[in-house]
C-alpha cells in the first residue's frame, strides 16, 4: 500500500505542474503582440518601397512609349507633328504630341490641348508619392523623328534625372539622355 500512495502523490504533483500561469500567458502574449507589429510594420515599408519601384517602371514604359509613337509617325500617321513628348509633373505623367511640323510650327514643347488620351498614355501617383524631376517642378522631353532626336526641357540639357520618392525617404530614379537612352537607377 505504501508503493501506491507514493506513485499516487507523485501523479498528483505533476498534474498541478502542467500547466501555464496567468503571467506565463500574459509574457508570451506581449512578445508575439510585439513581433506581429515588427513584422506588419516591415511590411508596410516593404508595400511603399514596391509602390516607388511599380511607378519607377511605369515612367520608363511611358517614355518608351513615346518614343515608339515618334518612331512610328515617320510612316505617314497623318498627323501632322513633330514627334511625341512626356510631361512630368509631380503627381502624374502623359504623352504629348507636339504639333506642328519640324521645320517650322514646333515649339518642341507641351502646349495646352496637345494632350494625348488614353489610360496607356498617362499615368497617375498615388499614396503620396512625387515625380522630382532634376531640372525644376516639371519637366519635358520631346522625341523628334526620325532618329528621333531627344530635346530635354527645350533646351540643350544633356540629361534628365526623374526621382519617384515615397513619404517615407524611399527613392528611385530614371534616367534619360539626349541619345534617348532610358536607364533606372537607386
Amino acid at each position: 500500500m505504501a508503493i501506491y500512495f507514493k506513485n499516487n502523490r507523485r501523479a498528483n504533483n505533476l498534474k498541478s505542474k502542467a500547466g501555464f500561469t496567468l503571467i506565463e500567458i500574459m509574457v508570451t502574449t506581449a512578445i508575439l503582440v510585439f513581433l506581429m507589429s515588427a513584422i506588419w510594420s516591415s511590411g508596410s515599408f516593404r508595400g511603399s518601397d514596391f509602390s516607388v519601384m511599380i511607378s519607377q517602371e511605369k515612367l520608363r514604359l511611358l517614355m518608351t512609349r513615346a518614343k515608339s509613337m515618334t518612331i512610328n509617325s515617320i510612316f505617314g500617321t497623318g498627323v501632322d507633328s513633330c514627334g511625341y513628348g512626356i510631361r512630368i509633373e509631380a503627381n502624374r505623367a502623359f504623352i504629348f504630341l507636339d504639333k506642328g511640323t519640324c521645320n517650322g510650327g514646333s515649339n518642341q514643347t507641351y502646349d495646352p490641348g496637345e494632350e494625348v488620351t488614353g489610360s496607356v498614355n498617362s499615368i497617375s501617383l498615388t499614396e503620396g508619392l512625387t515625380f522630382i524631376p532634376s531640372t525644376g517642378e516639371t519637366a519635358e522631353v520631346v522625341f523628334i523623328p526620325p532618329n528621333p532626336r531627344v530635346v530635354i526641357n527645350n533646351s540643350e540639357t544633356e540629361e534628365l534625372t526623374v526621382q519617384v520618392k515615397s513619404p517615407t525617404g524611399l527613392s528611385r530614379k530614371v534616367i534619360i539622355n539626349r541619345q534617348g537612352l532610358i536607364n533606372l537607377s537607386n
